[in-house]
């Protein structure tokens, strides 16, 4: 019955890459008798991942017959040692027509895929990716346009998609020392940074904006991305950042970081923790940009690090990430009854201000924002204001 509320019609089915389930989620489409209403719709719809093959005419996947909106069948990806299936991670993508949808999109720029079938490249195809031979990774039929890849976890190029305006594109800017200077006009403190070209790379190709940022603003410098080994660590730190953030290598290789807690001390190091909730409604910690679960609980991964004299936590629940819809405050809650002495950091869906002082009502001592202050949902005055209250 929400099918006509907002202008852009999100079309999206979660999908475990092991797992085989679109045949599960046509008979959900069927027993809530929405197969002939998505197939009517007239208002553009947007089909991520699973959702652009349940758009198509067929997959491979279990041989099932899909909605058959837009043509072509899902195959599976071809695998090599080279291209594992399935294919998890940063894949560039080609033009390979001229539409709307891909004003500021430029040949290369990459998007994070999680997938083992994909469509053939064809004449609706608007971008292609490479995984041992070309899928494709956009498409558009009418007012159905469908990517195989997660715009939610793609960076700018991505939140266009998840902004639902694909006839616009808006770039806060390409001065990132002059966004810096903007913030330290603000009544904060610190600055957190992600090297996105870092964390797909494990290169510091920012170093220089980096350091040109340090440069700019008075404010703590915060970054993470890409850091896993303690060379990138120390550089980072030797251009003027203050904390690096340390994500799946907490998880994965816990006795380097508690060695770094240990050298660089506890205020340098912030632990990363992104989770999602399993079936008991236990927060579970996943790793590699959110594609991979784990088997550790955040509680159990933060109790491990609690001898090496942790200090800093900073937790995102990503189902809140960039979707604006408010933070996780029953989450931060229990961390901080049970964990008073972390500086926490709530980071995901800070809408406007209020979600600030009722994070601030639970104790919690820090919070991440950005695209509410890129948006202006919440202005410099709310802020100082809100710092003044402290």
């Amino acid at each position: 019955k929400y099918l006509g509320s907002r202008r852009w019609v999100n079309f999206r089915c979660k999908k475990r890459p092991f797992l085989a389930q679109i045949s599960l989620q046509i008979n959900r489409l069927r027993e809530h008798r929405l197969r002939d209403v998505i197939r009517g719709l007239t208002q553009p719809v947007l089909g991520i991942c699973l959702g652009m093959q349940l758009l198509a005419e067929a997959s491979d996947e279990e041989n099932v017959d899909c909605l058959g909106v837009i043509p072509g069948i899902a195959a599976c990806l071809p695998g090599s040692p080279a291209f594992p299936v399935p294919n998890m991670g940063w894949c560039a993508v080609q033009k390979t027509a001229d539409d709307t949808v891909l004003n500021g999109l430029a040949n290369g720029d990459h998007f994070y895929f999680v997938h083992s079938y994909a469509l053939p490249v064809s004449e609706i195809t608007l971008a292609s990716a490479e995984h041992v031979h070309r899928f494709a990774a956009i498409v558009r039929q009418g007012n159905f346009l469908a990517a195989q890849f997660h715009p939610e976890r793609s960076s700018v190029a991505g939140a266009r998609l998840l902004r639902g305006d694909f006839e616009q594109t808006t770039e806060y800017s390409s001065d990132p020392a002059e966004i810096a200077r903007q913030f330290s006009d603000l009544a904060v403190t610190t600055l957190h940074l992600v090297d996105l070209d870092g964390a797909r790379t494990g290169e510091r190709k920012n170093r220089d904006i980096v350091a040109a940022i340090a440069a700019a603003t008075s404010l703590e410098l915060q970054l993470g991305g890409g850091i896993r080994d303690q060379a990138t660590l120390a550089g980072w730190l030797d251009v003027g950042v203050q904390r690096c953030v340390i994500g799946s290598l907490a998880l994965t290789d816990p006795d380097t970081v508690k060695a770094w807690l240990n050298k660089y001390g506890r205020h340098k190091i912030v632990l990363a923790l992104d989770i999602r909730y399993d079936q008991q409604r236990e927060p579970m910690v996943t790793t590699h940009g959110w594609t991979r679960d784990s088997d550790t609980t955040l509680f159990e991964c933060i109790e491990d690090f609690m001898n090496t004299g942790l200090q800093h936590v900073l937790c995102t629940d990503v189902s809140r990430d960039g979707a604006m819809s408010g933070p996780n405050f029953a989450l931060y809650e229990r961390i901080m009854t049970r964990y008073p002495q972390l500086s926490l950091q709530a980071s995901g869906g800070v809408r406007h201000i209020e979600d600030m002082e009722q994070l601030r009502r639970l104790g919690v001592p820090a919070a991440i924002t950005g695209r509410a202050l890129l948006d202006r949902r919440i202005s410099a005055e709310e802020i100082a204001a809100f710092q003044q209250n402290a």
